[in-house]
């Protein structure tokens, strides 16, 4: 099985399955696959929830199963993995996962938004939800301002500066 990707600084990755109001079920990909099954803030068939094939914020998936995937699948799973990189990598990853506008990033930019330590980090990420522009994103941003989570500020900045029929 490939290595689990940490979080900065030698900490946990990602949290997740801890539900974020608006953003359940981005399973996208078909069942078996390395993101089958599950979504963020449910995960029906990811161990211990949330994005499919995240177990406890890492994204693992066996080096033979990437290495098989066509070039686009793997450079998918190469930046949700980057997502609990240094800062730096992780916004990186998260302005990357913006212009590649896969439906399948709402979760983990979600999951880094709302729980990410460094404010520059979660604005990457609340701006690539934007640049997505699906109503899941949108959604997902929502639930982010609405909630006590660190990322509650950058969502509704990036709320604020959308098309008021996008926004709200």
């Amino acid at each position: 099985m490939g290595a689990p990707v940490g979080g900065p600084g030698g900490q946990p990755g990602m949290a997740t399955g801890a539900g974020m109001p608006g953003a359940g079920g981005m399973g996208g990909a078909p069942a078996g696959g390395a993101f089958g099954g599950g979504g963020f803030g449910g995960g029906m068939a990811a161990p211990g929830g949330g994005f499919g094939g995240m177990a406890r914020g890492r994204l693992a998936v066996p080096a033979a199963e990437k290495d098989s995937l066509p070039g686009a699948e793997r450079r998918f799973i190469t930046l949700v993995q980057q997502l609990n990189g240094r800062p730096a990598e992780a916004r990186e990853a998260a302005r990357e996962l913006g212009r590649l506008r896969d439906r399948r990033a709402v979760a983990p930019l979600a999951q880094l938004l709302a729980n990410h330590g460094d404010k520059g980090v979660r604005q990457a990420a609340a701006d690539a939800l934007a640049s997505l522009g699906t109503p899941e994103a949108l959604a997902a941003l929502r639930g982010v301002a609405d909630s006590g989570s660190p990322g509650r500020e950058q969502a509704r900045k990036t709320l604020g500066g959308l098309a008021p029929a996008a926004g709200r």
